[in-house]
């Protein structure tokens, strides 16, 4: 339910959330939560006109890098005369 909007004090990105109870509050990174009750404060949140969405552009292509390429998982099991007892043999050294 974060809607962000102008911080009428300092100009900044702020957020009307809301609270355990469910009614709206506007805070600011900057200037903290507001305090305020009743309707008339929570209408007065709600009717702050809400900031564009920001748009997150795709990231170019970086020419002469390939993406790393991960081998296919191998999930073959050894056989039993392949394996090795590396425990033991650490164990003894």
């Amino acid at each position: 339910m974060d809607k962000r909007v102008k911080c009428p004090a300092c100009g900044g990105v702020a957020f009307v959330r809301a609270n355990k109870v469910g009614d709206s509050f506007l805070t600011c990174p900057r200037c903290g939560p507001w305090n305020g009750r009743g309707a008339a404060y929570r209408n007065w949140c709600d009717s702050l006109p809400a900031l564009p969405e920001l748009s997150k552009p795709e990231p170019e292509p970086v020419p002469g890098i390939e993406p790393e390429k991960m081998p296919a998982a191998n999930d073959e099991q050894l056989p039993v005369e392949k394996q090795d007892d590396w425990l033991n043999e650490w164990g003894s050294a």
